[in-house]
């Protein structure tokens, strides 16, 4: 992994609340992220207590077994730490990918067996601009297009068989609370409406 351009300005008062900038550039396995935030910290009630509102995040990542155009957005969110509860919280969430948008918000807490939280929606979800299954390097169809997909379809496969290889102690060291919603969601050409998924 390789990381370049790194660029980082903090400021802070006297009551431990703050303010920052970051940028920078990441590349691994032939996949470039390109990434710019800034947002406030709240430290003056730690450690009991941190807050961070991220108010505006943009990222760009482009390279192997993504789209030609590759992935980029925006967004925002806010984070907080509460030492009590040992508990992050996510909320506020407010993300684009290309023209997919998700927002929600998601907690941790870190007992003995972690538990998660999920509550995500999207109301547009467009799978074909994040996965390019019928792409080749130059962008052209046909017999390459077709060893393209088989091969992203090995991958997956690949994949699923890692996931399921998987000792059962690994899924049992946690709970999870999980919903998802999609209002509009573009899969292969298909367009689907309200998915619920708990």
């Amino acid at each position: 992994m390789t990381i370049r351009n790194i660029r980082l300005q903090m400021e802070q008062d006297p009551q431990h609340r703050g303010s920052f900038e970051f940028s920078g550039r990441v590349n691994r396995d032939q996949r470039d992220l390109t990434i710019s935030l800034n947002g406030t910290v709240d430290a003056s009630d730690y450690p009991h207590d941190l807050t961070a509102a991220i108010e505006q995040v943009n990222w760009q990542l482009q390279g192997a077994d993504l789209p030609k155009q590759g992935i980029q957005g925006q967004g925002s969110f806010q984070a907080q730490w509460q030492e009590s509860h040992k508990r992050l919280s996510f909320n506020q969430i407010s993300l684009t990918a290309n023209d997919s948008t998700l927002s929600g918000q998601a907690q941790v807490t870190l007992t003995e067996q972690p538990e998660w939280q999920l509550r995500l929606q999207f109301p547009q979800l467009n799978l074909d601009n994040l996965i390019p299954l019928n792409e080749t390097a130059n962008g052209e169809n046909g017999a390459g297009a077709a060893g393209a997909e088989a091969n992203q379809r090995c991958r997956a496969r690949s994949f699923l068989r890692v996931l399921m290889n998987r000792p059962i102690r690994d899924w049992q060291g946690f709970t999870a609370d999980i919903l998802l919603q999609a209002s509009n969601v573009r899969w292969r050409g298909m367009n689907f409406t309200e998915l619920p998924r708990k």
